[in-house]
């Protein structure tokens, strides 16, 4: 894990462990360790932490959170664009299921979670390729 990481650094300096903290700004535990591996952190969060890390006298850490940099940056490699994919409706009898599917799928995206946001995309095109790539031996073999 990260030590450079402010949000655990002001964790550390205040001594309290994950759950504690957690609790002092609003959060679950689990978001606090996601923070901690520099997942993105929402900016009303970013600004009760700097106000936390001023009221105890840690201003360099609230300098430091004030900048981007100390979170993750991901660089994602694009693919090459694919065929669009061949829509075929699907029987009734799935409606409910895929209605559950785009409710997750929403709920993800919405989530602001930019790792998670950047793995569904890829999966999306690999499907989308994978779909694709029927039709092309289909097109290859005529």
């Amino acid at each position: 894990m990260n030590e450079d990481n402010p949000v655990r650094r002001l964790r550390r300096l205040l001594g309290l462990n994950q759950s504690d903290f957690a609790r002092l700004i609003g959060k679950s535990h689990q978001s606090v360790g996601n923070y901690e591996k520099g997942m993105l952190v929402p900016p009303e969060t970013v600004q009760e932490l700097k106000t936390l890390a001023a009221k105890y006298g840690y201003a360099d850490i609230a300098l430091e959170l004030s900048s981007e940099d100390w979170q993750i940056r991901t660089v994602v490699h694009p693919f090459p664009k694919p065929a669009p994919p061949v829509v075929q409706p699907a029987p009734a009898i799935l409606d409910a299921g895929r209605q559950a599917q785009h409710a997750m799928l929403d709920a993800l995206l919405d989530s602001g979670n930019r790792d998670a946001i950047q793995a569904v995309n890829h999966l999306l095109k690999y499907f989308a390729a994978t779909l694709a790539a029927p039709q092309a031996r289909k097109g290859q073999s005529s």
